[in-house]
């Protein structure tokens, strides 16, 4: 009976538990305080050694303590994580890594996940499920300096050349209408210009729009005739200036133009937004100022025979005038004198820029000043006079002629000037005028 009770207490000691004691062969009731827990070393060293049938269970008592352990230890991990979550060591325990070397993170995270609010919950479920790269701070890798330089190279000019395309549509009307330049241009008046007027009478004159802009400029005749015909000029030229300067810098011209036709009253009043003429310019506001304009050469000079002439942009503006005025019976309005004009500004763009490069398609979609002068001077009946400079920089001498072929009128006139685009009545000025001259003197009677 003791060797009985010894292995039995032998067998115990090594489970883990204090000896049973033993009644008449039957094993006693275990005390309460057994230990929660074997040595799992131990306890494989021994379950190896002696084999299975010496293996012990724990009784429910022992269970129960070992459930009120496990309990303790849930709410220490509880008050670890608490206390984790308002601390950086909750960052740590997010991070993959960290999570993949410590196991107990993980666990720990899930625990913080279900204290936070449900929407922070929600939040972070998502991130959880997106690869580590796209939320993980460490995960990024700085470009190197090849590649930052590389980057730098290649997205300046592309930077660049985006920018231009859209500056070319934003501010088309100050790359067309280039009323400031040259600097002052616009503040300029006619006591700046006393040199100028000599053997000129000048008088200023003002016209209202149907859009009521107030349009300035100024009425050039011969001063030496002017006084001694009292019946008023044989003729009225209407001129439309360029797209750049005022009315006042075109004194030269007016005096060139003059000397072949000293009976003729030269009508130069500034387009909106142009010299004192208020507004801005645009392609619609440029047409109710052509009317306007006619308006007040008719109302000024009633009965007088009157020409439209028109230099690069002020072409254009001629040409629609003249399309305008075609339904109108007695418009007074005998020719067309074209001065180095354009076929529209979509051509002219394709000139400037070339058909490899953006530019012209942009064009064909955000383009709203279009001056369709190709269009328009189809529908134009009158006389027309074509003044081509052969060395034309600007306009390429291929749209002159194509709108002299386009044109359907039966009175048409092409002549050549040795000249580029500004300089004509300087460098071939008496040909020009002497040809201004005709044109006005043969088609006043005739029509």
């Amino acid at each position: 009976m003791d060797s009985q009770i010894n292995s039995t207490s032998d067998v115990d000691l090594k489970a883990g538990h204090p000896p049973a004691q033993m009644a008449g062969g039957r094993r006693m009731k275990q005390p309460n305080h057994v230990p929660l827990k074997v040595n799992k070393d131990e306890e494989s060293e021994e379950q190896s050694s002696e084999g299975s049938d010496n293996q012990v269970d724990l009784t429910p008592e022992a269970k129960e303590l070992a459930r009120r352990q496990a309990s303790l230890e849930q709410k220490a991990r509880d008050k670890q994580t608490h206390f984790a979550k308002h601390t950086n060591v909750a960052a740590s325990q997010n991070d993959p890594y960290f999570q993949k070397n410590h196991p107990q993170a993980r666990s720990l995270a899930v625990t913080a996940s279900i204290a936070r609010p449900r929407h922070d919950r929600l939040s972070g479920s998502i991130l959880n499920r997106l690869p580590a790269s796209n939320h993980n701070a460490q995960s990024y890798r700085p470009l190197s300096t090849g590649a930052t330089i590389a980057a730098i190279v290649a997205g300046l000019p592309i930077a660049l050349y985006t920018y231009k395309c859209l500056a070319l549509v934003a501010f088309q009307n100050k790359l067309i209408y280039l009323s400031y330049i040259p600097l002052g241009a616009r503040q300029e008046t006619l006591d700046d210009y006393k040199t100028e007027l000599h053997g000129l009478l000048v008088t200023e004159a003002e016209c209202t729009t149907q859009d009521r802009k107030r349009l300035r400029g100024i009425v050039v005749q011969r001063n030496d005739l002017a006084s001694l015909d009292k019946t008023g000029p044989e003729a009225v030229l209407i001129y439309f200036q360029g797209n750049a300067g005022n009315m006042y810098h075109r004194l030269p011209v007016f005096r060139q133009i003059l000397k072949f036709s000293p009976k003729m009253a030269i009508v130069a009043i500034g387009y909106r937004g142009y010299g004192n003429s208020t507004g801005r310019a645009s392609e619609r506001g440029l047409r109710k100022d052509a009317e306007s304009i006619w308006h007040y050469a008719q109302s000024r000079f009633p009965g007088a025979p009157i020409f439209v002439m028109g230099h690069s942009l002020g072409g254009a503006v001629a040409s629609y005038l003249l399309h305008a005025l075609a339904t109108i019976p007695d418009n007074q309005v005998r020719g067309l004198i074209l001065e180095n004009t354009f076929l529209s500004i979509q051509d002219m763009v394709e000139a400037l820029y070339g058909r490899y490069t953006p530019y012209p398609y942009i064009a064909r979609v955000a383009l709203w000043n279009r001056w369709q002068t190709k269009d328009v001077i189809q529908h134009i009946s009158l006389p027309i006079l074509f003044l081509s400079s052969t060395s034309d920089e600007i306009v390429p001498a291929n749209h002159m002629r194509e709108l002299y072929q386009q044109s359907k009128s039966q009175n048409k006139i092409w002549v050549d000037l040795r000249a580029m685009h500004m300089d004509m009545w300087e460098k071939d000025g008496v040909k020009a005028s002497k040809t201004v001259g005709d044109f006005i003197h043969h088609y006043a009677k005739n029509i």
